[in-house]
């Protein structure tokens, strides 16, 4: 069961931080396509590239509830958050970047492993081979994140957050949050 897990989650990373947008993502023509259970799904179009996720209907057992007030203090920790994360993002500054990021999530998506992967998906396969956590950032999460917008979070429980941004009603994962030390991390759980 738990590799099951890992390697669900490998996949959703590597699709979800192998895909290009352009500035103005929300003006995008998205083609519909047929979604897989737990995976990402590669949509393009003309001009972008986008990671669509289907989710599956939050339940009980995939976020908690939580009162109003701490829903929208979180939301607006978390916003404020993504929007510094998304100015160094903008500015390619890796380093910056790079202070936002849990030990797990540096190990993870710093593997050799899933760096592998990301560098065999469409959008990267004969353009470059990920080396490192920094070719990562460039070549994926500038690309893909430059533009991030709030619009929804998911507690899995109050230290553990998923951010949410719409895309033509499409429901895509930003980001994953946790507590780490008093303070809101970049994480892969």
């Amino acid at each position: 069961m738990i590799m099951k897990k890992m390697i669900l989650l490998s996949l959703l990373t590597l699709f979800l931080f192998s895909c290009k947008t352009t500035e103005d993502s929300t003006t995008a023509e998205i083609e519909p396509v047929e979604q897989r259970d737990e995976e990402a799904v590669l949509i393009e179009s003309a001009e972008t590239e986008t990671i669509v996720t289907e989710e599956p209907e939050v339940s009980e057992k995939e976020g908690i509830e939580v009162s109003e007030d701490l829903y929208k203090k979180t939301f607006d920790e978390i916003e404020d958050l993504i929007n510094q994360v998304t100015q160094l993002i903008r500015k390619r500054n890796f380093n910056g970047w790079k202070k936002f990021l849990s030990e797990n999530y540096i190990e993870m998506v710093g593997s050799a492993e899933h760096l592998r992967k990301v560098s065999e998906s469409p959008s990267l396969k004969d353009v470059i081979e990920l080396r490192n956590l920094r070719d990562y950032f460039q070549w994926v999460v500038v690309p893909s994140r430059a533009n991030a917008k709030l619009d929804e979070i998911i507690f899995k429980d109050e230290e553990h957050v998923t951010a949410y941004m719409y895309i033509d009603d499409n429901r895509t994962i930003l980001f994953q949050f946790e507590i780490i030390d008093g303070m809101w991390k970049i994480t892969i759980w």
